[in-house]
């Protein structure tokens, strides 16, 4: 009965992981609706005076492939690959530098570290799934 709960991913994992794909998905209509009323867009922050922080296609780009890689990321997670917690935090963490160059440090910057450090917990719990711990724990 004990190895049966061991190689089951786990709540925590599966919940952070739910969190993600939701927010993958508004990500993705999001960029949809920045690419469509980019000028639109970028007319309105040039007029409010907030011309230094237009939208521009290589930022949309740049968080699309950021999440698409943490989708990746996160399917392998799912799929007990250690490859995919490689992927999850390496997205994480050029998510963050990338955030952190083109917008400056904030406040909701530390906020967005609750999810990855949530999820590096479930994981070390269950770092024998996924190779990283003592599979033969005496």
């Amino acid at each position: 009965m004990e190895n049966e709960n061991d190689s089951k991913v786990g709540a925590g994992i599966i919940t952070i992981s739910v969190l993600h794909f939701i927010g993958a998905a508004f990500t993705l209509i999001g960029s949809l609706i920045l690419l469509g009323a980019k000028d639109n867009i970028n007319n309105i922050l040039a007029q409010s005076g907030q011309s230094a922080s237009t939208v521009t296609n290589a930022s949309i780009a740049i968080s699309l492939v950021l999440v698409i890689v943490l989708v990746i990321g996160i399917i392998l997670i799912l799929n007990k690959k250690a490859l995919g917690v490689y992927l999850y935090f390496l997205s994480e963490i050029v998510s963050i530098i990338y955030n952190i160059v083109h917008s400056g440090f904030s406040f909701m910057m530390v906020l967005s570290l609750i999810l990855p450090i949530l999820m590096a917990v479930f994981i070390y719990q269950k770092k024998s799934l996924y190779g990283f711990g003592n599979k033969s724990a005496s």
